[in-house]
């Protein structure tokens, strides 16, 4: 039953990859299509998403979860083998390497500084800096509710509803508003800012 459900979900997600592309060329958006599958619950929700962006995405790794109500923005994202995108999580432009967690609510950003500030005569909508690409390493923990705008090293752990603005080391522990560090993995009881 579960190999019968595999290859429909199969089939499926390869009339939706098919459609996307046609989409595309009538002009309709790779965002618009996540987000209606994030939509999609159960584990048959789970085989169509992780199909559909194996099949869309620029790369995509083995034994992705991405579950209920989150979806990816860009076909431009590469996420490596064996990670989880747990419920409701926004995945902007960026690189996920091996073994990512991310949990619920977490947002991960095309970097900071999206909209110019300074200059009063324009309007929010109508102006958008570059995006910028977000890389997290391999086997990284983000928390639920976090917001990650900067690169995390490998091993690193993201407190939950941290706001990442600058880079994680490798291995380090960040939490807080912004996100600082608070010590580095494998070092218990060893804590820098006495948390």
């Amino acid at each position: 039953m579960k190999e019968l459900l595999k290859i429909l979900v199969n089939a499926i997600s390869s009339s939706h990859a098919s459609l996307h592309r046609l989409h595309l060329s009538i002009g309709a958006g790779f965002r618009h299509k996540s987000i209606a599958l994030g939509q999609k619950p159960g584990r048959y929700g789970i085989y169509l998403r992780r199909n559909w962006y194996k099949q869309t995405l620029k790369q995509c790794g083995d034994n992705l979860i991405v579950g209920f109500g989150s979806y990816i923005v860009y076909p431009s994202v590469e996420i490596g083998n064996n990670c989880a995108i747990e419920e409701n999580c926004v995945v902007s432009n960026c690189s996920i390497g091996d073994d990512v967690i991310l949990a619920a609510n977490v947002s991960i950003m095309s970097g900071a500084h999206q909209h110019p500030v300074d200059d009063l005569s324009l309007k929010f909508r109508d102006h958008v800096n570059p995006l910028s690409r977000v890389r997290l390493g391999d086997n990284i923990w983000v928390g639920t509710h976090a917001v990650i705008m900067s690169d995390i090293g490998s091993g690193a752990v993201v407190a939950a509803g941290a706001i990442v603005t600058k880079p994680v080391a490798e291995n380090a522990i960040v939490a807080g508003c912004p996100a600082k560090l608070i010590r580095y993995r494998g070092q218990a009881g060893r804590s820098l800012n006495g948390v």
